[in-house]
C-alpha cells in the first residue's frame, strides 16, 4: 500500500488566489480537491499521488467540517468519500497515508467496527448520509478527497 507521494505538478498552473492549483480549494496550509471518479482506496491514493498529494488527512474539527462541506458542495449531500486513514497493516492501529500523526478522529456512532473483518479503510460520511467516519472495505469504489501542501510563496 502506498503511504506517501512526492508527485509534481507543473508550477505554471498555480493560481495566485490561495496558492492552490486550479480546481483545488485552499484551507489552512493545504489545498483540497474532491474527485468524483469512484476508486478503490489504493487506486484513489495513487491518483492523489499523481496529483501531487495524498488522500486527505484530517487533524481537527475545523478540517473535518471543511472536508464534509466540500463533499456536500460537490454532490449535494453527505456521500461516502475516501480519506487517507487506514488500518490495513495492523487491525485497530490507524495511520494516515501522508504519514502525519493521528491526532484527531470523528467516528460515526458504532464505528470503527471492522464489519466481517474486512474493513480497513476510512470514508468521511456513512452510506446512510450521516456525518462521521466509517471503516469500509478498501476494495469498495468511492469518490475521494485529496490534499496537498500549499506551495510557499517565492522569496
Amino acid at each position: 500500500m502506498l503511504l506517501s507521494g512526492t508527485g509534481s505538478v507543473n508550477s505554471t498552473t498555480v493560481q495566485p488566489l490561495g496558492g492552490c492549483l486550479a480546481g483545488w480549494t485552499p484551507f489552512e496550509n493545504r489545498c483540497f480537491i474532491v474527485r468524483n471518479s469512484p476508486s478503490t482506496f489504493v487506486d484513489a491514493q495513487q491518483i492523489c499521488i499523481v496529483l501531487g498529494g495524498n488522500l486527505a488527512s484530517i487533524h481537527d474539527e475545523n478540517q473535518s467540517d471543511f472536508v464534509r462541506k466540500l463533499i456536500r458542495a460537490r454532490f449535494g449531500s453527505n456521500v461516502p468519500a475516501w480519506i487517507g486513514l487506514f488500518d490495513a497493516l495492523a487491525e485497530g492501529r490507524y495511520m494516515w497515508t501522508d504519514g502525519s500523526p493521528l491526532d484527531y478522529t470523528d467516528w460515526a456512532p458504532g464505528e470503527p467496527n471492522n464489519n466481517n473483518g474486512t474493513e480497513n479503510c476510512v470514508s468521511v460520511s456513512t452510506d446512510n448520509g450521516f456525518p462521521g467516519w466509517n471503516d469500509l472495505s478498501c476494495a469498495r469504489s468511492l469518490p475521494f478527497v485529496c490534499s496537498r501542501n500549499r506551495p510557499l510563496p517565492p522569496v
